[in-house]
């Protein structure tokens, strides 16, 4: 229903330009989609623009400090969004967002 609400609200839409969502055997290749960050709603209109199976299996990498600074956000991005959160203010050796990003592939 929120990839619903999003993509009617801002009436974005996939465009698959010269490659296909699906690889040849049918397969969802494993694949980096990627946001200029001109707003807080880059990586939820690409995942809401997402073919459904395709979003199922993506996972945004977002700032732990952002969204989880009250309960709806918290929500959206852990139980809706399944967001890798990441810090990127005090990062350390033990906070490293790579070792984050990693863990889930």
């Amino acid at each position: 229903m929120i990839s619903w609400l999003i993509r009617t609200t801002t009436g974005a839409r996939a465009r698959w330009a010269g490659v296909d969502p699906l690889d040849a055997s049918g397969r969802l290749p494993q694949r980096i989609y990627f946001a200029n960050h001109t707003s807080n709603l880059d990586a939820p209109v690409i995942w809401a623009s997402l073919p459904t199976p395709l979003r199922q299996r993506t996972r945004p990498v977002a700032a732990k400090d952002y969204w989880l600074g009250g309960p709806v956000r918290k929500f959206l991005a852990t139980k809706v969004f399944n967001a890798v959160l990441i810090e990127r203010k005090k990062v350390t050796v033990r906070s490293n967002p790579m070792v984050a990003m990693e863990a889930v592939l």
